[in-house]
């Protein structure tokens, strides 16, 4: 009974109104694994627990594509050191760290006993920054137009929808789009503007 009340004191607080059977599955397949950290998504937690901003702090600040860690031991020290995981905050870092290597071995150019190694270094930081840019510009794309789809997917034509997740509904098959395609479609769907703001020209 005590076991009973306490579940039903949880539920009621996280707004689970699922079958405690596939939680019990989870946690059983995170057990399995002791030292292994668990990426879930925001929107599939939110989609078992309703009210699950009542149990993690900051809840509402995280965007639904980000990846909540959690510790398979239940040590929540350990999960909140590991980080939320968002795709597009760690292409950033890259960018920034490529950046910066770039810039440190720049000094090789002018140095005329530097060794092939240095002006190699050099050369792999500098298209890696290039790289890590551009890998950062179309990943920030895909989250916002997931994040759009995700909270506004009632609201959204097939079209708009197969834009956003890069699908054929038709066909039931990726169609992947340019980046040249999204940067000029996404902000319209968005926004709902007849007109990108953005443009190749501005």
């Amino acid at each position: 009974m005590l076991v009973e009340g306490y579940t039903e004191a949880l539920k009621a607080k996280s707004g689970f109104t699922g079958e405690l059977s596939y939680i019990f599955k989870l946690v059983k397949e995170a057990r399995a694994q002791p030292s292994r950290i668990f990426t879930i998504p925001k929107w599939h937690i939110e989609e078992l627990f309703g009210k699950y901003s009542r149990c993690f702090p900051a809840w509402e600040m995280y965007p639904p594509h980000a990846g909540i860690p959690i510790d398979a031991g239940g040590d929540i020290e350990k999960a909140a050191w590991h980080g939320i995981y968002m795709p597009e905050a760690m292409l950033y870092e890259d960018m920034w760290a490529s950046y910066n290597l770039a810039a440190q071995s720049e000094k090789y150019l002018s140095q005329n006993a530097a060794s092939k190694i240095e002006l190699k270094t050099h050369g792999r930081a500098v298209r890696g920054a290039i790289l890590a840019a551009y890998y950062f510009v179309e990943e920030y794309l895909n989250a916002i137009a997931f994040d759009c789809w995700w909270r506004e997917r009632a609201n959204l034509g097939e079209d708009d929808v197969d834009a956003l997740l890069e699908w054929a509904s038709k066909k039931q098959r990726p169609r992947w789009l340019s980046l040249e395609n999204k940067t000029n479609r996404y902000p319209r769907i968005i926004l709902r503007a007849q007109h990108c703001p953005l443009t190749p020209s501005n």
